[in-house]
Order: C-alpha cells, then sequence, then structure tokens
C-alpha cells in the first residue's frame, strides 16, 4: 500500500517549507460538531506544520468531517463525527484516501477533541512529507 501511495506522491511538489495545506470539508448539523469543526480549524491555523487551505485548484491534504448529535434527545451534549483524509490533486479526478478516525466527543472536551484530531492530521501529513523526501532521495 506505501509503494502505491509513494508513487502517487512522487508526482506531488513537496509542501514541508510552508506547511502542508489541509481543506477542511464539513458537514456538521449540530452545536457540538460545529465546535469541533471551529476548534479543528483553529489547530491547523496555529500548526507550524499545517495550514488552512482555501484554494480548490491547488494540492492539498482534505479533512472530511462529518458530525452528528451524539443522542438526539438530548441535543447539545455531544456529537459523533467521522474524518476522512484523503490528498487531493486538481490534475486527477479523484483524491486519494489516506485514513480516517471515527469517535465521539462531550460539549466540555471539545478543545481536547479537537487537539487529538489535528495531531492526527499532522500526524499523517508527516508521513506523507517523509515520503515525499525519501522519493526525492531516489
Amino acid at each position: 500500500m506505501k509503494n502505491w501511495i509513494l508513487a502517487l506522491l512522487s508526482l506531488f511538489p513537496l509542501h514541508a517549507i510552508a506547511g502542508t495545506p489541509v481543506e477542511v470539508v464539513s458537514t456538521t448539523d449540530d452545536s457540538v460538531g460545529r465546535r469541533l469543526v471551529y476548534a479543528l480549524k483553529e489547530g491547523i491555523r496555529d500548526s507550524s506544520s499545517l495550514e488552512i487551505s482555501l484554494d480548490n485548484t491547488a494540492m492539498r491534504m482534505q479533512a472530511q468531517i462529518v458530525t452528528l448529535d451524539q443522542n438526539p434527545q438530548a441535543p447539545g451534549v455531544s456529537t459523533v463525527y467521522s474524518l476522512v483524509l484523503t490528498w487531493a490533486n486538481p490534475d486527477f479526478p479523484l483524491p486519494i484516501y489516506l485514513t480516517q478516525y471515527t469517535g465521539y466527543c462531550g460539549s466540555s472536551k471539545v478543545s481536547t477533541c479537537a487537539d487529538d484530531l489535528v495531531a492526527a492530521v499532522s500526524e499523517k501529513a508527516d508521513e506523507i512529507t517523509r515520503l515525499q523526501i525519501q522519493n526525492a532521495k531516489r
């Protein structure tokens, strides 16, 4: 699997100097989920190795997140989320799947949950950068 990803990523330039661009695409129908997405975006903005991308014509990582109230009878208490990370290249018709995460987050833990998600995005971005550097040395 890594060889396949490495071959595709070899077509992309390194983004390590300015930070890996990340586009956050969200579907949030609940208040805790909206707060989680906001905190995720702010965490990416604060990161020294990531940056928010608003340019859908550029190569970028996509963090696609969907949230729902964990209990519709008690809205605003917690959210369940699914985060899928892909790599988008405007020259390809579909993005490359990287990984996914699922979880739930209580209203009082939004900041901690967002920090965990930013760390996961950063870890995957670092892995991509390492693969690109290895490929550039070949």
